[in-house]
């Protein structure tokens, strides 16, 4: 008796030390959407709770410091919705003193937005000039005059434009100064070698208004205003300071805040003047690649460096952050600007298809400067981002999780979800074989088997792609080598050419799938319930 009793307790610290040992199981979610965008948060209980608990701290902060001395509109715009999920305007005594502008802040007041007109230079440059095709086009090709320029100069080592590309400028990665004067960008001493780190350069955004003006031999501005002003619509976005300064966000005199201002040839590093409505016009033409193609786009989010914290990148130009999401990573493609008693920062996050503008404006005798364009968006993002990934979550399930069996041919596929990131596939036949054990589960132990959006289809085809890990303990302190590697793995197995995870639902009119696709099995199987 006493040796059964023992063995028994035996028995169940193994079982214990099994189940504690899957209960430390993990994977890599793959770099990619986890889900389908989120649909319709205008009307989504839980986005609507955010809101309101938004509305309440804004309306709470609006007397303290630095609120009290700010005047600033956030906005929040996904493509899915016209106008906006929600825009908040808050004006403070300084403006309404104030003999210029106008009193009473809207979406179509107009900000300074300093250096965020880098984005829309780089826009502009997209646009006209086929996307990217010009990358890897050196300079001197588009500004013969620097090498006038630089032979004419005292400096023995100026910048060698012959080898500096337009993604060089566009990436902050040509090595050049800050801010210099256009002409002595050619005799100036670079700051590093080309494609070294990045360095923050006003003058090679100016370089690229310049490159674009030679390209269509058309002036900068004259493209500027044919490209957004009239293609995009943005009648409250500026090249330079408005002849009409009744809409300016102006909390003292246009001199004393800056907002008169004109930087000359450049303007296109930071200039322009924009409104709310207007970057959220801007923001969803990029998301919903309106006038780029989308492998332009995605192409254009790419970061082109590192910089010094792990969670940060710079593309063109980009300033990339990256951030955790239950497990997986979320990318925040942002812009920031100052100039003079403006600061501005502009965000979309391809990931939840939505983005971000916060536009700010003070009094340059106030303390409290540019404080809210720091502070807001670190708090705003940090409780937006589990939201959205909790509305994209529980809309997925809602849409395709479940059975789907074919009869005829006595196959059948479930998929549901679980803590971790993605739909899962829990169980998978075909013709009575047993696809998720006996072929992907000889290889991989501890099966893992996700699928994500691949949006490779339209209309009522929703695509997605499949990718399977086996889960594994965490990794020891200092291990890193080969770490989450899933990439490696996804389109391994194919059937008659066709990778074997990829599967196509059909959706209806309430986005809710009716039936779904493999097409390397060649048959479609309906959802059941």
């Amino acid at each position: 008796m006493r040796c059964q009793v023992l063995t028994s307790i035996l028995l169940f610290a193994v079982a214990a030390t099994a189940l504690k040992r899957r209960a430390n199981l993990q994977t890599c979610p793959l770099l990619a959407k986890q889900y389908p965008s989120p649909v319709g948060l205008a009307e989504d209980p839980t986005f609507k709770a955010a809101i309101a608990s938004l509305d309440a701290t804004l309306d709470g902060g609006a007397n303290v410091l630095p609120y009290n001395e700010t005047n600033f509109s956030l906005g929040i715009f996904n493509p899915s919705t016209d106008g906006f999920v929600y825009q908040y305007h808050h004006s403070d005594a300084a403006l309404a003193a104030s003999s210029y502008g106008t009193k009473s802040i809207d979406a179509d007041s107009i900000y300074r937005v300093g250096s965020i007109s880098k984005l829309l230079t780089m826009y502009v440059f997209l646009l006209v000039a086929d996307g990217d095709r010009y990358f890897n086009t050196p300079v001197l090709e588009l500004v013969p005059e620097l090498k006038q320029l630089a032979s004419d100069g005292w400096n023995p080592e100026p910048p060698n434009f012959s080898e500096i590309t337009i993604g060089d400028l566009a990436g902050q990665m040509a090595g050049l100064a800050r801010d210099f004067y256009i002409n002595g960008i050619a005799t100036g001493s670079p700051i590093f070698p080309i494609a070294y780190t990045p360095v923050y350069s006003n003058e090679a955004f100016a370089l690229i208004g310049v490159a674009l003006s030679h390209l269509v031999g058309r002036s900068f501005e004259t493209v500027f205003n044919e490209t957004l002003r009239s293609t995009l619509s943005l009648c409250n976005t500026y090249f330079t300071v408005p002849s009409n300064i009744g809409q300016g966000v102006i909390p003292g005199t246009p001199l004393s805040t800056g907002f008169d201002g004109d930087l000359g040839v450049f303007s296109p590093a930071g200039g322009f003047f924009s409104s709310l409505n207007d970057f959220a016009c801007l923001g969803k033409a990029i998301l919903n690649s309106t006038f780029l193609s989308k492998a332009h786009t995605r192409r254009w989010f790419k970061p082109t460096s590192f910089v010094e914290d792990l969670a940060q990148g710079v593309g063109r130009p980009w300033e990339i952050f990256r951030r955790q999401v239950n497990g997986y990573i979320v990318d925040l493609y942002t812009k920031a600007g100052d100039i003079a008693a403006y600061s501005s920062f502009f965000a979309l996050v391809p990931t939840y298809d939505i983005g971000i503008t916060l536009m700010t404006a003070w009094d340059p005798a106030d303390t409290s400067g540019g404080v809210v364009r720091d502070e807001l968006p670190n708090q705003l993002i940090n409780n937006l981002l589990p939201i959205l990934d909790e509305i994209a979550k529980k809309q997925a399930v809602a849409n395709f999780a479940g059975r789907y069996i074919n009869q005829q041919t006595n196959s059948s596929i479930t998929i549901g979800s679980d803590a971790n990131p993605a739909l899962k596939v829990t169980a998978w036949s075909f013709n009575g074989l047993d696809i998720f054990n006996d072929v992907l589960g000889s290889l991989a132990p501890d099966l893992d088997l996700r699928i994500l959006p691949n949006e490779l289809y339209q209309e009522s085809k929703v695509g997605f792609t499949s990718y399977y890990q086996s889960a594994a303990p965490p990794p020891a302190n200092g291990t890193w080598y080969l770490q989450c590697s899933g990439w490696i793995d996804v389109d391994e197995l194919t059937v008659g050419n066709l990778p074997l995870g990829q599967l196509v639902f059909t959706v209806g009119e309430d986005g809710k799938a009716m039936s779904v696709e493999s097409r390397a099995l060649r048959q479609v199987l309906i959802r059941q319930g």
